[in-house]
């Protein structure tokens, strides 16, 4: 295909559109509804972890993009749109693409002399898994501690590190949670690839 370059190899346009759509749908329904009633923990990164899986950094972030216009547009939380958190949304995505587009996402137990995989080989495996998936955690949770107070002290009356204080227990949460769901998601997505 030519003219797709670094964005898309080996994926159709069509394609695209429709992996961009159906995982733009699944981040709003994911997320959205579940901020409205105030949970603190959303599972949207799973369907944006999927698009930098899939479709790399750049359409990933687009994806987001768009997933928090269009979610704003269907669930408006507030009078007015802020661009902030919309940007944090895209760097997430670029992150989850930058460590898992056309990269090993789960890593294969290598077979040893005579061939054969050992269970040492596959918890070889399991970990450097588990290590790849943690370290992206960690910096979609050093992006969001930083972040997302400070669009806070932007729209909100406050001090950064009061936004800060007010969320770290809820950000640190989260990062136990999609450390566990990402490690899982890729997991299955090797069932399939």
């Amino acid at each position: 295909m030519k003219g797709g370059g670094f964005l898309m190899k080996k994926i159709s346009y069509a394609k695209v559109i429709a992996y961009m759509g159906v995982l733009i749908a699944l981040d709003i329904i994911l997320t959205r509804p579940m901020r409205m009633i105030g949970t603190p923990v959303t599972f949207g990164f799973l369907a944006m972890a999927t698009a930098g899986s899939v479709l790399g950094p750049v359409l990933a972030g687009i994806a987001a993009m768009l997933s928090d216009l269009i979610g704003f547009i269907m669930f408006p939380q507030g009078v007015t749109y802020f661009v902030g958190f919309a940007l944090t949304g895209v760097a997430r995505a670029v992150i989850y693409g930058l460590f898992f587009y056309q990269k090993t996402r789960v890593f294969a137990p290598v077979p040893d002399a005579a061939g054969a995989i050992t269970m040492q080989a596959k918890r070889n495996a399991m970990l450097k898994t588990l290590m790849k998936v943690i370290i992206c955690s960690f910096a979609i949770y050093i992006l969001n501690i930083t972040t997302i107070p400070m669009w806070y002290t932007v729209i909100l009356p406050g001090t950064y590190w009061g936004f800060f204080g007010a969320n770290i227990v809820s950000y640190t949460i989260a990062f136990a949670v999609q450390t566990v769901l990402l490690f899982l998601l890729f997991k299955y997505i090797r069932l399939y690839h």
